[in-house]
């Protein structure tokens, strides 16, 4: 089943396009809307909001594939998306990639099998001076070393192990 607005949803858009001279200007706020109810935006969400809002779903597309908060597919429940620019790669991230695959079980791009965590690369998170880092959902993690994600990743099993 696709994205669909409710009401409620629709009246917030109406009144967000009633302040911006470009209906472009609500692409963020509505993809915002899609990710946060579904955890992704897939090809039949463009599509429903292009014909939706009358924007067309490039506009959408290009959003998406830009920025590292929005997703094109199902993810885990916490996706973790390092850096892949060169200042984290010479502080060891690579390593770091390799390191948690190997405590997930998981390759880069894959979802652990509990539907938990997902691995994700990210362009420049803007913390070049505390690399590496990651984003974890939109929580950024700089510094990383195997022990501070370790620690993180058994924090999130422990707390979702709980619920």
């Amino acid at each position: 089943m696709s994205f669909k607005f409710t009401p409620e949803e629709l009246k917030s858009i109406e009144e967000l396009r009633s302040k911006v001279d470009d209906d472009r200007a609500l692409v963020m706020p509505v993809l915002w809307m899609v990710q946060r109810k579904q955890g992704f935006i897939g090809n039949d969400d463009i599509l429903y909001l292009e014909r939706e809002l009358g924007i067309r779903a490039i506009f959408f597309a290009e959003a998406i594939g830009y920025f590292a908060m929005f997703n094109d597919a199902k993810k885990g429940k916490y996706e973790l998306k390092f850096c892949k620019t060169i200042t984290c790669k010479l502080r060891g991230s690579d390593e770091l990639i390799k390191f948690c695959e190997n405590l997930l079980g998981i390759k880069m791009g894959e979802t652990s099998s509990d539907g938990l965590f997902s691995l994700g690369e990210s362009e420049c998170l803007g913390y070049c001076e505390k690399a590496p880092c990651m984003l974890c959902g939109l929580e950024q993690h700089a510094e990383l070393n195997e022990e501070k994600l370790e620690s993180l990743i058994q924090k999130i099993r422990q707390e979702n192990a709980s619920r």
